[in-house]
C-alpha cells in the first residue's frame, strides 16, 4: 500500500510538461505524416490480400471442377466455311459503321462538351 501511496504522491506532484508550439506542430506534423503513411500502407496490403483471396478461390473453383466433373476447358473451333460468305461480310461491314460512329460520338463529345 505504501507504494501505492508514493506513485500516487509522484505523480500528483509532478508538474505539466511545456512544450513550445512550433516543437508541438512540427511532432504533430510527423504524427500525421507518418499515419497517412500506414494508412496508405494498409490500403495496399488490403487490396493485395482481397486479390489473393479471389485468385485462391478461382484456382480452387477451376480445380474441383476439373477434378469433379467432366468440363471441358478446350476452345470450340468454328468452321467458317459453314457461314455463308454475304452473312460473314455484312456482319464486318456493321461492326465497321457502328465503330465508326462511336469514334464520331466520341470525338463530338470531346470537342461540344466541357
Amino acid at each position: 500500500m505504501e507504494s501505492y501511496n508514493a506513485i500516487k504522491q509522484a505523480v500528483s506532484s509532478e508538474k505539466e510538461l511545456k512544450i513550445s508550439l512550433p516543437l508541438r506542430n512540427k511532432i504533430l506534423l510527423n504524427i500525421n505524416k507518418e499515419a497517412a503513411k500506414q494508412g496508405k500502407r494498409n490500403y495496399i496490403y488490403n487490396i493485395i490480400l482481397v486479390s489473393i483471396t479471389s485468385l485462391i478461390l478461382v484456382g480452387i473453383t477451376i480445380y474441383i471442377m476439373i477434378t469433379y466433373t467432366n468440363v471441358n476447358f478446350a476452345f470450340p473451333t468454328i468452321d467458317l466455311s459453314i457461314i455463308e460468305h454475304t452473312h460473314f461480310y455484312s456482319s464486318f461491314y456493321f461492326a465497321l459503321i457502328i465503330s465508326f460512329l462511336l469514334m464520331l460520338d466520341g470525338l463530338f463529345r470531346k470537342k461540344y462538351v466541357k
